[in-house]
Formats: structure tokens, sequence, C-alpha cells
């Protein structure tokens, strides 16, 4: 196992900040570059980067990061050799439609009386796996509360992409983890849109998988990559 290490980059919206883990000894793979869901940063990967620095890979992505990895394999075939989604979100114009129309509703801008933080807890209550510490939730509830109004933005990019589309250009294998959380359904219905896609279904468990299930995980994520 090594050590993860902080870094950040400059970008149009200030400084960039990811986390690093390299292997201990020589590097024989690609790099594995770990997307995050929204809302969430690169913390979500702390608990499994360590144990795959040494595998080869090439794009991991979780929820939102499902469809930023997508996309990249999408449109930079050449660059991007495997693929390791978590949930997607793929909906058809219609789900995506109403879903933009009600997002504010679901996390408005916020306020003085502290509405939206009842909200999001309330929202994030229902997501949490059982087995998610009440410490963990609340360290995910501060990383969705640091973005204020800007939270809906990575849900926005969502539902204005046509992921049922991009799905299909795909020609790279895809193993598609798929836990019973939000994106259980619609990921068991449209996994198979991916030519050279595998689907592994991790019932009962939902947010806080990574964490749960970390050995599973991590073995299945190396099989695939070093097959």
């Amino acid at each position: 196992m090594t050590a993860t290490t902080k870094a950040y980059l400059p970008s149009d919206y200030g400084q960039l900040h990811y986390r690093v883990a390299l292997p201990s000894g020589p590097q024989t793979g690609p790099p594995l570059l770990c997307i995050h869901q929204t809302p969430n940063s690169s913390a979500e990967w702390d608990v499994i980067m360590p144990d795959l620095a040494a595998g080869p890979a090439d794009v991991m992505g979780y929820h939102t990061g499902s469809i930023t990895a997508t996309e990249m394999a999408r449109s930079s075939a050449g660059r991007v050799r495997r693929l390791v989604l978590f949930g997607l979100a793929a909906y058809d114009a219609d789900i995506r439609r109403v879903k933009l129309d009600t997002l504010y509703d679901r996390f408005p801008p916020p306020g003085k009386d502290l509405a939206h933080v009842e909200k999001l807890w309330a929202i994030l209550g229902g997501l949490c796996d059982p087995l998610m510490s009440m410490e963990q939730r609340h360290i995910n509830m501060g990383e969705a509360l640091r973005l204020g109004s800007r939270m809906p933005w990575g849900y926005e990019a969502v539902y204005q992409y046509d992921f049922l589309q991009a799905m299909t250009e795909i020609d790279q294998e895809v193993l598609i983890m798929n836990p019973e959380d939000d994106l259980w359904a619609v990921t068991r219905s449209t996994s198979d849109r991916y030519r050279h896609g595998r689907r592994l279904d991790f019932p009962n468990l939902k947010h806080g998988v990574l964490s749960i299930a970390k050995a599973r995980i991590v073995a299945e994520i190396i099989a695939f990559l070093e097959n």
C-alpha cells in the first residue's frame, strides 16, 4: 500500500485540488484517473486509491464521474484503454428535462434559515448505507456544503448530456459496478448499451460501498484491469 498525497492545478474556476497515489516500485502500467461524483471531492477515492496504485487502468468514475469518464473515452478513444464506472445516470431526454426543471427545488441556494442544510441532510440520510457512520455522513455533508450555490452545477451538466447515446459509441472494455443506490435501477436497465461492458451488482449496499465492500471492490477492479 502506498501513501496518498495532495496537490493543486490552476483552472478556469480557481485551483483544482487532486490526490495522487504512486506505486512504491516501478510504474508498469498506465495511470488510473479517478473522477468523483457530485457533490463530493477526490477524498471519496482515498479508501481504495493506495491499493490500486500499482495496477494498470485508464479512467474510473463514480456517478457524475462515470459520465465524464465515458465522454473521455468517446472523444479521446486513443488515450483511454478501459473504464471502471460506479452507477450510470443514463436517463432519456424527457426524464432529464424534468430533473433539470426541478433541480433547484431539491437543492435550493443557501439561505438564512438553513432550510437548504436540512433538505440536504435528509437527502443524504436516504441515500447513505446504514453501515456508513455518522462521522462519514457529516464529512460528506461538508463536502457538499462547501460548494455553496454552485452545488447543482454538476447535476446540470449530467442532465444536459445525452449519456444514452454516448454509451453506444464506446469501444473500450467497461466494468460497471452497481451498488443498490439511487442509480441502481437505471444502471441495470441501460448498462448493456456498452458494447464491451460487464455489470457487477452489489445488492443491499448503498452510498458508502467503497468503504463497506472495499476488499471485494479492489479485487474486482484489479482482476478486470490486469486481465
